[in-house]
């Protein structure tokens, strides 16, 4: 499925104000074995701020990582970057067609931030030929965190930011919930990390419609019993028929 991943998961969030989370660890944990199933050549890179023996999730290896994500990478591979931790929204003096004058931002260690801006300019230059790049991002206010121009909406890829051009390369972005929303944590993981887990591993390959509609149905408990809106979001680089299959 995946030929590089970078699994990022943050659980203590010291003198910053936001508390620990129970979900990240075991998030990455879960989301390494499944990619390990079905490639077991993946090369992965993970960034866990429990453990030293793994690169820390500072701003600045984050974004270092970042700025040499395609550099072993060859055309038509397809790379993951996924992040289990703390996100927000930052007002911002730029205007955006989407989502209202914020910026979606990871929250990372020592008090920092990476926003969407950052992780665009990151992941939209320099991409190998054909090469292919999935992000899932299981944080609060994730919404469309890496600025794509498109949504699914029904069953339909909309353009939301009519200004930006098409890309060549298939980039793809499934958040956790909108940008105004929270995600729900927990002990074996995070319920969207989870579901969208469970859903993988049912059809391999699923749709982007049938995907969509899976989250948004098993996540529906959430607001049923706890009246809590947990709505998982697909975003694009370009559009994609109703039936093509994600990965």
């Amino acid at each position: 499925m995946f030929d590089k991943a970078v699994l990022i998961g943050i659980k203590l969030y010291k003198n910053s104000g936001m508390s620990s989370l129970d979900g990240p660890y075991q998030d990455v944990m879960n989301m390494e074995s499944y990619i390990k199933e079905q490639n077991s050549f993946v090369r992965i890179t993970k960034m866990l701020d429990i453990d030293k023996s793994y690169t820390q999730p500072t701003r600045d290896n984050i974004l270092d990582y970042l700025s040499k994500l395609y550099q072993d990478v060859k055309p038509g591979e397809k790379i993951l970057i996924y992040y289990s931790g703390h996100g927000s929204n930052v007002r911002t003096s730029s205007k955006d067609e989407y989502d209202q004058n914020f910026d979606q931002a990871m929250n990372v260690m020592n008090n920092q931030i990476v926003t969407d801006n950052e992780i665009n300019d990151f992941i939209t230059k320099n991409i190998p030929e054909k090469a292919e790049i999935f992000l899932i991002f299981d944080c609060c206010h994730s919404g469309d965190i890496v600025d794509l121009k498109y949504k699914l909406k029904g069953e339909r890829f909309c353009p939301i930011r009519k200004s930006l051009p098409d890309l060549d390369n298939n980039i793809v972005l499934i958040s956790g919930c909108a940008f105004t929303q929270s995600t729900t944590d927990a002990p074996k993981g995070g319920a969207f990390t989870n579901r969208f887990l469970d859903v993988i591993k049912n059809d391999k390959k699923v749709s982007y419609v049938d995907m969509y509609k899976t989250l948004q149905k098993n996540l529906n408990y959430l607001k049923v019993y706890f009246g809590m809106s947990q709505e998982p979001q697909i975003f694009s680089s370009h559009v994609h028929k109703e039936t093509d299959s994600i990965f």
